[in-house]
């Protein structure tokens, strides 16, 4: 038998079936279905429940002739340093674009990626973490980009941190592999022996906090950012959750206390909140906000006679909060919004209303206000409105919304894309605007978006050095089928399953002109 029939359905029932010969692969198998669904597809999964390996052929897999296999629907993933951007696609592999010195390039690598479960970054460069537990890294050496001298011990890796230069790994066994700038926390030599049995890694810009299984905190790197806490050492007991506070930690304790250590909270030691618990912490500059889960609020400020803290009364509690540059925004139990560090604009005050979700692109804006009808109130760090009237209009339903440094785009429900800003920045998709259709994610590098599609496609747009121009990402794109292989079978639904017709190649105009089909 030189060809056989398989039916490859998705958990949804949706199912299509392809004929193809029996050394086709695994992974010609899982690309042709792709095709057919217009779905990014993942893992094979036989009848039995084994996962098929893509390599394999289907004799090598044991698959027989009408075998049903389940395709798992995996949507595309990407990770972005300042000028680049890395896309994990359905098939585990990776693909890579932007900036080469900011890990734009990962073609040095590229044989070793495969199988990736996720990618985090640094300022420039990325470090992937594999289904083996094993670590690939790519882009700029000072940042991360070559883990040479400790990839014997990046195996059994668990989870994966990075800051603005470094890495930091947690192993299966608790211990703890770091790499990038030293002086960044890629060196813990000097701690190394207090690193065991860790559970959870927190970053600032410069510096590192692991919490250990005993509720004991340990850091490195810079100290301005943090990586010094000899200060509050004894404070360090009993902590549930440490934070990010700018430049700086917070360590959450029980009883509703917290202890400030970096450039920041360095005088400010260990705070009691007046709270019994805190379950939601943000920071900015010299300014906090702690509340519990039933919205009782605690304030810390900085004033002429030093730092304090001070409870809010019931009425005027937490219902959401979100970080700002140089302010803390609260949303109140009646939908108005309150700034702890900074007054409320006139223009800004009267449009925070019935605000239902606070959002932010980064922690220097743009920030966003969801009201209950679903219109959106935006503004910048200086804060200014961030998008004119003919674009607030448009700001309808939104999901999303991330930043380059001067442009904006907003992902809303429909799928559907709203940019504005600088041009070259990104603030202009009217070149892609006919593709930005159907788009489930958004992501963003210092100077170009890139938004995926349903259907596993990646669209992108701004200055081309920072990846917004993707084209050469040509080997991103399914496999051409080989002459063996059948080229035609369109989807057939549960009821059809066994129709046969033929498989179309995708045609050139099916194709996005920036971007690639994963």
């Amino acid at each position: 038998m030189s060809s056989v029939t398989v039916h490859v359905a998705l958990l949804s029932g949706e199912q299509t079936t392809i004929v193809l010969p029996w050394l086709a692969t695994i992974e010609e198998l899982r690309q042709m279905a792709q095709e057919e669904v217009s779905k990014s597809l993942g893992k094979l999964v036989s009848s039995s429940g084994a996962v098929l390996l893509p390599s394999d052929t289907l004799q090598q897999a044991g698959v027989q002739a009408n075998d049903v296999i389940t395709a798992v629907v995996q949507d595309v993933v990407i990770a972005a340093t300042k000028h680049a951007f890395a896309a994990i696609l359905s098939s585990g592999t990776v693909v890579a674009w932007g900036a080469p010195h900011a890990g734009g390039d990962c073609s040095a690598v590229q044989h070793q990626l495969q199988n990736v479960q996720q990618i985090q970054s640094s300022a420039f460069a990325f470090a992937a973490l594999l289904a083996d537990g094993s670590v690939v890294t790519w882009g700029r050496q000072d940042s991360g980009g070559d883990s040479s001298m400790v990839q014997a011990q990046l195996h059994s890796v668990c989870q994966i941190q990075a800051n603005l230069r470094a890495f930091a790994a947690i192993k299966a066994d608790g211990s703890v592999v770091t790499w990038g700038d030293p002086w960044s926390g890629g060196d813990c030599g000097a701690v190394r022996d207090q690193l065991q049995d860790v559970q959870q890694i927190q970053a600032t810009n410069g510096a590192f906090a692991a919490i250990r299984t005993g509720r004991q905190v340990v850091t490195w790197g810079q100290r301005a950012f943090g990586g010094d806490s000899s200060k509050v050492r004894n404070s360090l007991q009993d902590i549930l959750q440490v934070y990010n506070a700018g430049w700086g930690f917070a360590a959450i304790k029980a009883g509703g206390r917290i202890v400030f250590w970096g450039l920041t909270g360095d005088d400010l030691g260990e705070q009691s909140t007046g709270l019994d618990s805190i379950d939601f912490f943000q920071a900015a500059e010299y300014y906090w906000a702690a509340a519990t889960k039933d919205g009782h609020l605690a304030l810390g400020f900085e004033s002429v006679s030093g730092h304090g803290s001070m409870l809010v009364p019931d009425g005027a509690g937490a219902a959401g909060m979100m970080r700002l540059d140089k302010a803390i925004a609260v949303v109140q139990p009646d939908g108005t919004v309150r700034l702890w560090g900074h007054s409320i604009p006139k223009w800004l005050s009267s449009g925070l209303r019935n605000v239902v979700r606070l959002q932010a692109a980064s922690a220097w804006g743009p920030y966003a206000a969801i009201r209950s009808d679903g219109s959106v109130v935006t503004w910048d760090q200086d804060f200014k409105q961030a998008a004119s009237k003919a674009v607030q209009a448009q700001l309808i339903d939104v999901r999303n919304i991330q930043a380059t440094e001067n442009a904006f785009a907003a992902l809303r429900g429909d799928g559907s894309v709203v940019t504005w800003g600088q041009a070259d920045w990104g603030g202009d998709s009217d070149a892609v605007q006919g593709q930005l259709k159907d788009v489930v994610s958004l992501q963003a590098t210092c100077g170009a978006f890139a938004a995926v599609r349903s259907d596993g496609s990646v669209v992108t747009w701004g200055f081309p050095s920072s990846g917004g121009d993707s084209r050469a990402c040509e080997w991103g794109r399914p496999k051409k089928p080989s002459k063996q292989i059948p080229r035609a079978k369109p989807l057939a639904k549960t009821a059809r399953a066994n129709a046969k017709s033929v498989l179309k190649r995708p045609s050139k105009t099916s194709r996005v002109y920036i971007g690639f089909r994963v």
